[in-house]
């Protein structure tokens, strides 16, 4: 650009600066006239018109190139006005592209600000969500706990049946040896009854021959024969010894009886005669 020349901002429109662009074609057409209308008038001038007009061609001629350099430069300056309308009208063109950005922009701020809006929104409502599954996490902890509690309550009480059932195995394992026990009891108290049935027939074996015994030692107390008193003892005293062994026989037999069945039983001996008297 030319610094000899200022040229003000174009403040026109786009159709405005084509015009301007075409002033130059617009121009050269004027001045291609005028050298015809020139040509054509010196045609028709008179002699004397002829020679004034060579007389001063140098200065026609002067003032012609003063014209070509004038119209030179103005060509000059049409062309930097061309090209800086051209400029300008880029520039414009630009600025309506920033315009037309910035409004995009300004439409894309309104619609980023609605997407904040609903972000916000969203914000909100993850915000809500969190503290229900804060709650349902919370309400999850509670059941794992109570879960966790009734678990170890499901294991006493499976303890506590584990020993119940041991108690009542042993119990019944009791149970089971009590009845055995009762069983050979009972079967123990059969064999005793038999047994002391077996001691009261030996105890009458021995009552009976004790009896016999006494009754021949009284029937010797009441005899009058003094002759045979000597002959009678000697004899009562062999007799004896033959009780006295029969009587040892049926002791060893009844000792072989558990004695609690015959603690309580004395022979009639015992109690009426003492058969180890040393009268006899």
């Amino acid at each position: 650009m030319n610094s000899r020349w200022y040229i003000p901002p174009f403040k026109g429109s786009k159709a405005g600066a084509a015009k301007v662009a075409n002033k130059q074609e617009i121009n050269d057409d004027t001045y291609n006239r005028d050298d015809q209308l020139i040509n054509l008038s010196s045609k028709l001038d008179t002699p004397e018109e002829t020679n004034t007009k060579q007389e001063k061609q140098p200065e026609i001629e002067t003032l012609k190139q003063s014209i070509s350099r004038l119209e030179n430069a103005l060509k000059e300056l049409d062309e930097e006005h061309n090209s800086q309308m051209l400029y300008l009208n880029q520039e414009q063109n630009h600025i309506v592209e920033e315009i037309e950005a910035i409004n995009l922009n300004r439409n894309s701020k309104t619609k980023y600000n609605g997407f904040q809006e609903k972000v916000e929104v969203q914000k909100e409502e993850v915000h809500k969500l969190k503290k229900e599954n804060e709650f349902i996490r919370q309400e999850l902890d509670n059941i794992a706990e109570k879960e966790e509690t009734l678990y170890f309550e499901l294991q006493e009480k499976k303890r506590k049946l584990k020993e119940v059932k041991e108690e009542f195995l042993k119990k019944d394992k009791e149970a089971q040896l009590y009845n055995q026990e009762y069983k050979n009891s009972i079967k123990e108290l059969q064999e005793k009854i038999e047994d002391l049935s077996k001691v009261n027939k030996l105890e009458k074996v021995k009552n009976a021959i004790a009896k016999e015994y006494l009754q021949k030692i009284t029937r010797k107390k009441n005899a009058t024969d003094e002759k045979l008193e000597d002959y009678k003892i000697i004899a009562l005293k062999s007799e004896f010894r033959i009780v006295k062994l029969q009587i040892q026989d049926i002791d060893k037999e009844i000792s072989e009886i558990p004695a609690s069945l015959i603690n309580h039983s004395n022979s009639i001996i015992s109690q009426t005669y003492d058969y180890t008297d040393s009268y006899y």
